[in-house]
């Protein structure tokens, strides 16, 4: 019931999810399509924890042998992965932070996060993470 729920609302704020989680209580949220700064895993975590709410950024699962490539190349870098294991009541008010980040982002774009963000996604290939 409660994943049902998650993914209903995370459909009416148009956010994809590739693949419904079946078997676990972990939902991947492609965040690929929402304006920059927040289609990225990392930016997207950071608004969130202004909100109270967490999710864990996609890079944060990515296997990396040697680093051989930087983690703004990942394929999991456009993700943020969210669990619907907490209570109804917690999981909505987790669900309305994310609605309000994601309206404010298409409403006001980079602006409305600051200015940091934009150089440092600017710079990407100096990045060395």
């Amino acid at each position: 019931m409660k994943r049902d729920h998650v993914l209903k609302r995370l459909r009416e704020m148009h956010l994809d999810v590739d693949i419904p989680p079946q078997a676990t209580f972990y939902v991947w949220l492609n965040l690929e399509k929402l304006p920059s700064p927040i289609n990225n895993g990392l930016t997207f975590f950071e608004e969130l924890l202004k909100e109270k709410t967490i999710v864990i950024p996609g890079i944060f699962f990515d296997i990396n042998p040697a680093h051989r490539r930087n983690l703004f190349n990942s394929p999991c870098h456009h993700f943020v992965r969210l669990s619907f294991g907490p209570p109804l009541e917690e999981l909505d008010r987790g669900l309305d932070a994310i609605e309000k980040v994601v309206k404010t982002a298409r409403k006001e774009g980079t602006r409305a996060f600051g200015h940091s963000y934009k150089k440092s996604l600017d710079s990407t290939s100096d990045h060395h993470i």
